[in-house]
């Protein structure tokens, strides 16, 4: 699965924190891009919708700090 996240709301740094937090459920790669970022899921605990939503949720959180 792929999540696609804008750079303008999320920056590399609040990604990458996400996925180090979220490395025991969720192994997955990213490819940053000049507009978006491309998450891709390569082995999920749970659900990857449910880890989806989840993970932007987080996502959000970071950022909002």
């Amino acid at each position: 699965m792929k999540m696609t996240v804008r750079n303008e709301i999320y920056s590399r740094e609040t990604i990458e924190r996400a996925l180090e937090d979220y490395s025991n459920i969720l192994k997955a790669t990213v490819s940053y891009g000049e507009m978006c970022s491309e998450i891709e899921f390569e082995a999920c605990a749970y659900d990857e919708m449910l880890t989806a939503v989840e993970l932007e949720n987080y996502l959000i959180g970071i950022e909002n700090r």
